[in-house]
């Protein structure tokens, strides 16, 4: 193994040589797709993730992406996608692989400060284990759902950059679209009867301690912040999370916090309940107005939403672990 810097042109020549190519690039261009050509027998697995934004922000090209996959056929291209998938990885024939920081763009190859680790030959058996981990954490997507998602969404997308739009509600319809195109049926029944949200905000009226005080304030507006809807949108979400009995440890856990404090949640939990709504992020009930994908436009990408850095609803959403579990074990 040995560090470098990523080489666009050794790119290219490695890939015009390869029968099986695995590019993994959360970020990536028109010019960055042409520089990974395989040779006329040869297959690209291309990972990627889907996050309406990075459209917006041009960081990614789907329409770009389509146009390549369709140029190889699919018989020569396959593609796997995450939400929040990170991991740059390049590899030709299981025999050279370059894993590291730079994405499939023009700046990651040129003006960025990039770094690679290269590995040739037998050292590549080192990441085997590694790639199928990833691989089976990724969802297989047909070219023609690309293409159909693509349909879809350019107006929303279009509009969206020339209103410069970066308010949470002007990405809502994107967002849907995202989860009706790439999100699988949901695994959760959600037709139970469950307590509505009124009963919620009533038993947390008597409730002393900051957390409490902090949502009570959101879901009637006194700080003028406008956050009830994360207040409904996060407690429905929550009841379904954590009402399953397989989520009792999560339930102890948090009623170990103080109700003084923001809660601190533990990774198993972020783990679990990014997977959740993953899997469930088409559920809505319109009759109680609550939608997973309302919520995950507010989350930010590591609590299962799509927003980078940070996420609108963070601080309301942690609270309110602490205080669904305190309503579900009254």
């Amino acid at each position: 193994m040995k560090l470098r810097s990523p080489d666009s042109q050794e790119l290219t020549s490695r890939c015009k040589q390869g029968a099986a190519i695995l590019i993994s690039a959360p970020f990536y261009s028109q010019e960055g797709l042409n520089w990974v050509q395989p040779n006329p027998e040869g297959h690209v697995e291309f990972w990627t993730r889907f996050n309406p934004r990075d459209w917006v922000a041009r960081v990614s090209d789907p329409p770009a992406l389509l146009h390549y996959l369709e140029n190889l056929g699919e018989e020569r291209a396959s593609l796997r996608v995450h939400r929040s998938l990170h991991a740059k990885i390049y590899q030709v024939d299981k025999t050279w692989s370059w894993i590291g920081s730079p994405n499939l763009t023009r700046a990651a190859f040129t003006s960025n400060i990039e770094l690679v680790v290269e590995f040739l030959d037998e050292e590549n058996k080192s990441l085997e284990n590694f790639v199928n981990d990833i691989r089976s954490s990724l969802r297989e997507l047909p070219v023609t759902t690309l293409h159909a998602y693509i349909d879809a969404c350019n107006d929303v997308i279009c509009k969206l950059r020339d209103l410069d739009g970066r308010k949470h509600e002007d990405f809502q319809a994107a967002v849907d679209l995202a989860d009706e195109f790439f999100t699988p049926q949901p695994t959760l029944n959600h037709k139970k009867v469950i307590p509505h949200l009124d009963d919620f905000i009533n038993f947390i009226k008597s409730m002393t301690g900051e957390v409490p005080q902090v949502i009570r304030d959101h879901h009637y507006n006194l700080r003028g912040q406008n956050r009830q809807g994360h207040v409904k949108q996060s407690y429905y979400a929550l009841l379904h999370f954590l009402s399953d009995p397989a989520k009792e440890q999560y339930i102890n856990e948090l009623l170990a916090m103080s109700l003084d404090q923001y809660p601190r949640l533990s990774p198993n939990f972020i783990k679990e309940w990014a997977n959740f709504i993953d899997e469930n992020a088409r559920i809505q009930d319109d009759d109680l107005g609550y939608s997973f994908s309302t919520l995950r436009n507010v989350l930010p990408e590591d609590m299962g939403g799509y927003v980078r850095g940070g996420g609108g609803s963070i601080g309301t959403f942690r609270r309110m672990t602490l205080l669904v579990a305190h309503f579900l074990s009254k």
